[in-house]
């Protein structure tokens, strides 16, 4: 979890994520987000409010920060792409609810683990991809 946001002056909060994936499948976080009960914004086939997300977001709410393969001479390749202006234009129009990281219990801020693990994560700066993912995976054969 990277942050909370809603839309000024509503009650419905939104969580912006960060995933990620191993096997590339189609539709794997929209399938996945949406059934455990966080269906992306604007995604029509898995979220049943995407009509009202499209009112203030022209699209699915989902884009590729980071993409690492290896090409075909077995070279590691990693490609990163800011995030773009319509998504950008979407997220600075929400407001940003903080997280209360001293009361795991708050409604802003339900992660996973300790009140202390998710301090570690959400520390400005700092990196919650594990160091397994931020490396190459084992090269080809």
């Amino acid at each position: 979890v990277l942050g909370r946001y809603r839309l000024r002056g509503d009650k419905h909060v939104f969580t912006l994520c960060r995933v990620i994936i191993t096997t590339g499948r189609t539709h794997q976080i929209r399938v996945h987000m949406a059934h455990i009960g966080h269906p992306l914004v604007g995604d029509s086939k898995y979220n049943p409010h995407a009509q009202n997300d499209l009112m203030w977001c022209p699209r699915v709410f989902l884009h590729a920060w980071c993409l690492g393969f290896w090409d075909c001479r077995n070279t590691w390749q990693l490609v990163k792409a800011p995030l773009l202006r319509d998504l950008s234009k979407v997220l600075c129009s929400l407001e940003e609810i903080k997280l209360d990281l001293d009361r795991p219990d708050s409604p802003s801020c339900r992660l996973a683990g300790t009140p202390a693990q998710a301090k570690d994560v959400l520390q400005p700066g700092s990196n919650p991809v594990s160091a397994r993912h931020a490396s190459p995976p084992p090269q080809p054969t």
